[in-house]
């Protein structure tokens, strides 16, 4: 809010990724003027994609590869995902509806889960899978630039729209928000420990999309722009931006 005050010339367009649709509209701040355009997209949204009978869509080899590497978080194919989901609007929950998905994960029960529920291991998949393919349908805003504050979900939704749009994307992180969710899995109760380190590759497998597509990520102290560069982040990208103190007051 301070700094899309604090730059008048500009336009700014907010994409919202909200938790619960009920929020909808429910803003804490007051919107600058220079605020054009706020587009809002519901995590809990997904969970209501009706049955419109699309499911039987039949995956191609490439495509099967790309989702089943997303569901092993293990580098997929972001750009046919991207061409999949945001240009041919493929419903997202055909793919957890079908043959390809159940036998994929059939063997990832039997390869690493031989001990726990099949129903546990199902849900557990299907809720980090779910929210993503949703996101990738959400429609995308028009812009000159797509800035990301995190490397989540808003670093998807901005690795995205810069690629359907050929526009570039930057990233300003305010702490490392992977190493912050890593250790909330570790502590949460939600999440069986069988399932932790799924999770944390997850958002480990979203950094490394918002690192590689971003043309410039910045950080608020050297040793955080170390930490980027370790978990992959180019090093000619990285800017630090401190975080300043005026000793006076």
């Amino acid at each position: 809010h301070q700094y899309i005050n604090e730059m008048p010339e500009h336009e700014f367009v907010l994409w919202v990724i909200g938790a619960k649709a009920e929020d909808r509209d429910k803003f804490v701040y007051t919107l600058p003027e220079n605020v054009v355009e706020v587009e809002q997209v519901f995590l809990d949204d997904a969970l209501r994609v009706k049955d419109s009978g699309i499911f039987k869509h039949h995956f191609t080899k490439t495509e099967n590869e790309a989702l089943a590497r997303l569901v092993s978080s293990d580098k997929p194919d972001w750009n046919l995902l991207f061409e999949m989901y945001q240009v041919r609007k493929i419903n997202p929950m055909s793919y957890l509806k079908s043959e390809s998905f159940l036998e994929m994960l059939t063997e990832t029960c039997r390869n690493e889960f031989p001990f726990t529920a099949f129903s546990d291991t199902f849900h557990s998949v299907r809720s980090r899978l779910l929210p993503v393919l949703y996101l990738m349908g959400s429609k995308i805003p028009q812009a000159d630039c797509y800035h990301a504050i995190c490397t989540g979900y808003g670093g998807l939704l901005a690795s995205m729209a810069a690629y359907i749009t050929k526009k570039p994307m930057l990233l300003t992180e305010h702490g490392i928000y992977t190493r912050e969710r890593e250790e909330e899995i570790i502590r949460a109760k939600w999440v069986a420990r069988a399932f932790k380190p799924h999770w944390i590759d997850f958002f480990y497998m979203l950094s490394d999309l918002t690192y590689e597509r971003a043309f410039r990520v910045t950080s608020l102290f050297t040793r955080a722009m170390y930490t980027q560069i370790d978990m992959g982040c180019e090093a000619s990208k990285c800017r630090v931006i401190e975080n300043g103190i005026s000793y006076e007051k």
